[in-house]
């Protein structure tokens, strides 16, 4: 796989905590997804994607 916006091949599964607002809340929701080691991109798949809004 090749990054999307820098072009590099260095894209790894990582954990990141992505952030969800409930209400007057903030919530830091752990999710394993490929990132882009050089500029940061992360890449959600539908599965996860679906996870994040059931949360919300």
């Amino acid at each position: 796989m090749r990054c999307i916006i820098c072009h590099d091949y260095r894209i790894e599964v990582m954990e990141v905590k992505e952030e969800v607002t409930v209400g007057n809340d903030i919530v830091y929701v752990p999710v394993r997804i490929p990132v882009c080691q050089t500029c940061g991109e992360r890449y959600y798949d539908r599965r996860t994607f679906q996870f994040l809004e059931d949360v919300e």
